[in-house]
């Protein structure tokens, strides 16, 4: 059975579309824009970095590959079996730099204030309600150094295709994400400053 819903989709968190293998097959399938989005973020070599969200650990190889030798990278998911897959993962690749792991919420991380260098977080604020995400947020500032990066990539549904086409609902589809962008629903001010992000034109 092939829904949304099966064992392979979902992860113990109660997550849709989070399982492992759910989540090879999608990072595969546009692996060249997932490796070009996190080589963009401007992630340096030697950087301590904090993959909140990091489902079964697919950005970790090119993450470690950017940091080098001297970088380390904490992979923190909420789900123990996708923490349990990143700990087979390490145990079964060499990493160029060290990967720790732990099992935690992101909208209450449990490391200390000013951490990181940088905070990645991929498809994993699409499960957060509005408070919640502004928690994260607020959570993921926490933990990086003064004038460290966060960076929070989101699913992206241009990928997503309907079959039959519909002409007319394309359309409304259209319409309705225009109004959204030209309401500013997507720039809660609460969500930006503190220097660690900027408002970007669409």
């Amino acid at each position: 059975m092939n829904n949304a819903s099966s064992p392979e989709r979902v992860t113990s968190a109660g997550h849709r579309l989070s399982g492992g293998r759910h989540l090879d097959v999608h990072y595969l399938a546009l692996k060249d824009e997932y490796d070009a989005t996190l080589r963009a973020t401007g992630i340096r070599p030697g950087w301590s970095v904090l993959d909140a969200g990091a489902g079964n650990g697919v950005f970790l190889p090119l993450m470690a590959e950017l940091l080098g030798s001297q970088g380390h990278i904490e992979a923190l998911d909420l789900a123990p079996e996708n923490i349990e897959a990143i700990e087979s993962l390490i145990a079964d690749q060499q990493f160029p730099c060290p990967i720790s792991t732990r099992t935690g919420d992101m909208t209450a991380l449990p490391q200390e204030t000013g951490t990181f260098d940088a905070v990645w977080s991929a498809n994993a604020s699409q499960y957060l309600s509005d408070e919640q995400l502004a928690r994260a947020v607020e959570e993921f500032r926490r933990v990086v150094k003064p004038g460290g990066l966060v960076a929070v990539k989101e699913v992206d549904i241009s990928v997503w295709q309907y079959q039959p086409q519909d002409r007319k609902r394309d359309f409304r589809c259209a319409l309705t994400a225009a109004a959204l962008l030209a309401s500013h629903q997507y720039r809660d001010p609460a969500l930006l400053g503190g220097g660690c992000f900027r408002e970007v034109d669409w």
